[in-house]
């Protein structure tokens, strides 16, 4: 499985509406009053299908968790790779400076002893 934002909201969405159909067959508006005596009151057949879909939405998630993670270690890998080039190539671009200072450096000390000669 790859990780993409769609699966997560699609999962988001699936349970959100699981959520729902409990909350509405337990006549509750909100999870905090949905108790067992609300729940107890239910018959098999909700208690079923929230089993089950709430078990497949696990399942789901786990996979999503799964790729998300794999994710995440690919870009903290690509990103690592990246700042390795980025010091490689500030480390060039430092010796072509430090080259460009020596020959500078050189030439100067030339012309100073060419002047004093002179």
């Amino acid at each position: 499985m790859v990780f993409t934002l769609q699966q997560l909201y699609k999962l988001d969405t699936e349970a959100s509406a699981t959520l729902n159909s409990v909350m509405n067959a337990g006549k509750s508006s909100k999870t905090e009053t949905l108790d067992s005596a609300a729940l107890s009151k239910l018959t098999k057949d909700p208690l079923i299908k929230f089993i089950k879909d709430l078990s497949k939405q696990l399942e789901t998630s786990l996979e999503v968790c799964k790729a998300a993670s794999l994710k995440i270690e690919e870009l903290t890998d690509r990103e690592i790779q990246n700042s390795r080039k980025m010091l490689q190539l500030q480390e060039q671009q430092l010796d072509a400076v430090r080259e460009s200072m020596k020959e500078e450096v050189s030439t100067s000390a030339k012309r100073k002893g060419s002047r004093t000669k002179n």
